[in-house]
C-alpha cells in the first residue's frame, strides 16, 4: 500500500469512527433525557413538532396540487385525455384527500394547516366550480328583454317542466333530442303564447316571436364523417332580426366509460417516441373531434352581425378547455346573471360523491356582449329529468337593422 492509498484509507476510518462517536454521543443524550420527565417532555415536543411541520407541508402540497390540476383543467382540458376525463368528476372527489388531513390537523392542533387547506380548497371550489353570489335572481322581463330557456329533453323521464316554465315564463323555448315537437307544444293550451315554432332533426324551437328560418350546421371532417352539431334560427323580435344556435355536442358518456378502465392515464405516460404514445393518440381522437366541433359552431357563430346566442347541451364542462374557448368570445349566462353553481347535469344520478345531485354544467346560454346584456340566469332546481333547463333573461343593448 502506497501513501495516497494509506491517506484515503486513514481518512476513511477516521470518518467512520466519528460518525460512531456521534451516534453514540446521540444515544446517550437521549438516554439520558429519557431519565427525566423535563428531557422526555422535550423529545415528545420535538417529535410532534416535526409531525405538524410534515403534517402542514403536505396539506400544502395538496392545496398546490388542486389549485394547479384546475388550471390545467381550465387551460388544457380535453386536449389531453387524462385532464379531460378529471373534469367530468364528481367535485367532492377532488377535496377527499384533504378530508383524511382534516382530523390529523385537529388532533394535532396544527391550526396553520388547517387554515390553509380550508381557505385553498373553498378557494379552489369557488373559482373553478363558477360559484357566484348573487342571491336568486328574478326572471320578470320587462319591454325590450327577452327570456330564453334551453333543456335537453332526452332521458327526461316523462317528468314535466311545466312548473319551471310558468316561473320564468320564457319568450322563446329551445330545445335538443326533441324530434319534431313544435307542433304538439304549439297545440297545447298550456302553450298557447307560443305563436310560432320550427323543429329541425332533433332541434326544436317555440317562440312568442315569428320564427323566420333554420337551418343546419354541420360538422364534416377529413374522413368523411358527418353530423350536424346545431340547428341556426332566425326570429323576428320586435323588429330586429336575431339569431339562436340551438345546439347539441356528441355526449363523452361512451368515452368516459371507456376511460374509467385506466385508459385515461395514456394522457400523463402517452409521451411521444415512448410505446404509449399512440395509445394516447387513439383515446385523444374523440376528444379533438369535439373541439373541432365546437370551433366550428363558434367560429360560425362569431361571424353573425345580427344579435346571436348560442344555446343548448354543449356537453363539455365548465372546467375545461372548450368553456374557455367559448368565453373567450361569448359571455355566459350563468357567470354575468347566474346565483349558486347552477349544475344542471344529471339531475338524475346515484353517485355518492354527488349526494344524489347534479354536479356539473353542460347547458348553456352563450351570448354575443356586443348586442346582449344577461340580466339573470336560473337553473331549474328539482325536477328528476337527466338535464335540468337554464334559463335567462336577457335586454337587447345594440339591436341590428331588419333585413
Amino acid at each position: 500500500m502506497d501513501g495516497r492509498e494509506y491517506d484515503r484509507f486513514s481518512t476513511a476510518r477516521m470518518s467512520k469512527l466519528r460518525i460512531k462517536q456521534r451516534f453514540d454521543e446521540g444515544l446517550h443524550t437521549f438516554g439520558g433525557r429519557l431519565q427525566t420527565s423535563e428531557g422526555r417532555g422535550q423529545i415528545v415536543k420535538g417529535c410532534l413538532g416535526f409531525v405538524r411541520g410534515l403534517l402542514r407541508w403536505t396539506v400544502i402540497a395538496f392545496v398546490v396540487a388542486l389549485l394547479l390540476l384546475g388550471v390545467l383543467m381550465r387551460y388544457v382540458g380535453e386536449q389531453n385525455v387524462f385532464f379531460a376525463f378529471t373534469s367530468y368528476m364528481p367535485p367532492l372527489l377532488w377535496f377527499l384527500p384533504f378530508f383524511g388531513l382534516l382530523p390529523l390537523c385537529v388532533l394535532l392542533f396544527e391550526w396553520r394547516g388547517l387554515v390553509i387547506g380550508v381557505v385553498g380548497s373553498a378557494a379552489a371550489a369557488l373559482c373553478f366550480f363558477g360559484y357566484e353570489w348573487r342571491g336568486q335572481p328574478t326572471m320578470q322581463a320587462t319591454d325590450g328583454q327577452l327570456v330564453v330557456l334551453t333543456n335537453n329533453r332526452g332521458q327526461h323521464g316523462n317528468y314535466s317542466m311545466k312548473a319551471f316554465k310558468e316561473a320564468v315564463k320564457p319568450d322563446i323555448m329551445v330545445f335538443q333530442e326533441a324530434g319534431a315537437v313544435s307542433a304538439r307544444y304549439l297545440a297545447d293550451p298550456f302553450y298557447s303564447e307560443f305563436k310560432d315554432g320550427k323543429d329541425l332533426g332533433e332541434f326544436a324551437l317555440i317562440s312568442r316571436y315569428p320564427v323566420l328560418s333554420v337551418e343546419p350546421v354541420t360538422f364534416v371532417d377529413d374522413k368523411s364523417f358527418s353530423q350536424v352539431v346545431a340547428a341556426r334560427y332566425v326570429i323576428d323580435f320586435k323588429g330586429n332580426h336575431i339569431v339562436i344556435y340551438n345546439t347539441h355536442m356528441p355526449s363523452p358518456r361512451d368515452a368516459l366509460r371507456y376511460h374509467v378502465r385506466g385508459s385515461f392515464i395514456y394522457g400523463l405516460i402517452g409521451i411521444p417516441g415512448t410505446p404509449f404514445a399512440a395509445k394516447r393518440r387513439e383515446a385523444q381522437r374523440g376528444w379533438d373531434q369535439r373541439i373541432a366541433m365546437l370551433k366550428l359552431v363558434k367560429d360560425r357563430a362569431s361571424k353573425e352581425t345580427m344579435p346571436t346566442m348560442l344555446v343548448g347541451d354543449f356537453n363539455v364542462t365548465s372546467l375545461g378547455y372548450c368553456f374557455g374557448l367559448m368565453t373567450d368570445v361569448f359571455g355566459d349566462a350563468h357567470e354575468t346573471g347566474g346565483s349558486g353553481f347552477g349544475f344542471s347535469f344529471p339531475g338524475v344520478t346515484r353517485n355518492p360523491l354527488a349526494f344524489g345531485q347534479p354536479w356539473m354544467r353542460i347547458d348553456y346560454l352563450f351570448y354575443d356582449s356586443k348586442h346582449w346584456q344577461c340580466e339573470a340566469c336560473i337553473t331549474e332546481p328539482d325536477r328528476p329529468s337527466q338535464h335540468r333547463a337554464v334559463a335567462a333573461r336577457f335586454s337587447l343593448v345594440a339591436p341590428a337593422p331588419s333585413r
